[in-house]
C-alpha cells in the first residue's frame, strides 16, 4: 500500500527512525508513534482482514423498518462499510489522518470495525494490532521496501482479504539516522 503513497511512507519511516534512534521498539514506544498507528488503521480500513462476517439473530428484530427474523443470516462487511461515502469523506483516498483523534471521535460508532464489533469483537485484535505495529516499526527503522516490478496489487476475497498474487519486493537497508 505504501508503494503508492511515498509521502506517507517517508513520514512513517522518519517517525520510526527519529523516535527510536535504532533501538528495538517496545510496547512503551507505541503511544509516541501516532502517525505509524494511523497508517496501520487506514490500511485496515481499506483492506480489513475479515472483509465479511455473518450473524444470526436469536429473536426477531427490526432494523430501519426491515424485519429480520430469528435465525436469518445477516452479512456485515467492513470492506463495504469502510468505503461508504455516507460515513467517510473521500472513502477511496488513502488518508491516515482521518484517524487523528479529533476526526476519529466524530465518526459514528462501528463505522470502523476491521476486527468486528460489540460482543463479537475479535479477542485477539489488541494482540494483532500490537504485532502489526512491532513489525512495521522494526522494518521501517532499518529498511525501505520497494516493488521489484510495477505490479498492481489486487485484493482477493477468501477467508481473509489478501493480495491476488505475490508482490515481488526488495528490502533496501537504510543507514541509521
Amino acid at each position: 500500500m505504501l508503494f503508492e503513497h511515498p509521502d506517507a511512507r517517508e513520514q512513517l519511516e522518519e517517525e520510526c527512525r527519529a523516535l527510536l534512534g535504532g533501538r528495538v521498539p517496545g510496547v512503551d514506544t507505541f503511544p509516541r508513534l501516532g502517525y505509524t498507528r494511523r497508517v496501520i488503521e487506514e490500511v485496515l480500513r481499506l483492506y480489513p482482514p475479515t472483509w465479511l462476517t455473518a450473524r444470526m439473530p436469536v429473536e426477531d428484530d427490526t432494523l430501519a423498518g426491515y424485519t429480520i427474523p430469528a435465525g436469518a443470516i445477516v452479512l456485515l462487511s467492513p470492506y463495504v462499510t469502510h468505503r461508504h461515502p455516507a460515513v467517510w469523506d473521500a472513502p477511496e483516498v488513502f488518508d491516515p489522518d482521518r484517524f487523528a483523534p479529533a476526526r476519529a471521535a466524530a465518526r459514528p460508532t462501528l463505522a470502523y470495525f476491521p476486527f468486528g464489533g460489540g460482543p463479537h469483537h475479535c479477542i485477539g485484535s489488541a494482540f494483532a494490532t500490537t504485532e502489526m505495529q512491532l513489525i512495521v516499526v522494526s522494518v521501517a527503522q532499518r529498511y525501505r521496501l520497494t516493488r521489484v516490478r510495477d505490479v498492481r496489487v489486487i485484493p482477493t476475497a477468501g477467508l481473509t482479504l489478501r493480495p491476488s498474487s505475490a508482490v515481488p519486493s526488495r528490502l533496501h537497508r537504510v543507514r541509521a539516522g
